[in-house]
């Protein structure tokens, strides 16, 4: 019964904004915009990071500006270099760096004690073996298999991203699953659109509607966030 509840929950608030985006959007921009949209992409596209992470409209998940062009290598990331050197080098988690990086207030989960880090080490290895002895499973077919209510819905707490003008996919959040299906090179993870760039959308529209040049098309029809228009 709790899952029935859930499902009904997150289909609700779904359509909730979905109208909202609708109503904000649909007169400018035909193709899919839901701010809980899905594609599956390669993590090593993942590749970068803005400098500084995109405030979209609330009702609107497209933006333009410059938020795409100043970047930063993930690999660079002090939880990729922490996790790399755990799993990839077999270091101690004290040895890592990342025992440090959570103690501090740079993420949602600084800030902590050494125990507390030291546990939240451990969750993350624990998230490590389950998705190499599992395979990379959606938040969704997680929630099968624990109980409770949730209050983000499933889309919601998938690993996201952005895409920027030229369709440079770029991470917005979950950096831990991020960093883990990279490092146990994992094909295809589901992630959630946050945010488009205005020039990538007006891309999208012109493919959509068969307004793009031949050239256009070629180069951009195998990416991830064209693929999902075909379908």
């Amino acid at each position: 019964m709790s899952r029935i509840i859930q499902l009904a929950y997150e289909k609700v608030v779904e359509n909730i904004i979905n109208t909202i985006a609708w109503v904000h959007c649909t007169n400018t921009y035909q193709t899919s915009l839901p701010s809980n949209d899905i594609i599956l992409v390669n993590p090593q596209q993942i590749m970068y990071k803005p400098t500084s992470k995109p405030k979209r409209n609330l009702f609107c998940p497209i933006l333009d500006g410059s938020w795409d062009i100043n970047t930063k290598l993930v690999s660079d990331d002090p939880v990729y270099t922490a996790l790399y050197k755990r799993f990839e080098e077999g270091l101690d988690w004290n040895e890592t760096g990342y025992i440090e990086f959570i103690k501090k207030d740079y993420s949602e989960h600084g800030g902590s004690s050494y125990e507390s880090a030291l546990e939240r080490a451990k969750t993350v290895e624990n998230i490590y073996l389950s998705i190499k002895k599992n395979g990379y499973l959606s938040q969704s077919d997680l929630d099968k298999q624990t109980e409770g209510f949730k209050l983000r819905p499933a889309k919601f707490r998938e690993v996201s991203i952005t895409i920027g003008r030229d369709g440079q996919i770029l991470w917005q959040s979950g950096m831990h699953r991020l960093c883990i299906a990279k490092l146990l090179d994992i094909d295809h993870i589901p992630v959630r659109v946050y945010v488009r760039h205005e020039k990538w959308q007006s891309l999208r529209e012109e493919y959509a509607k068969g307004q793009i040049s031949s050239e256009s098309k070629r180069l951009i029809k195998d990416h991830p966030d064209i693929i999902q228009i075909n379908q």
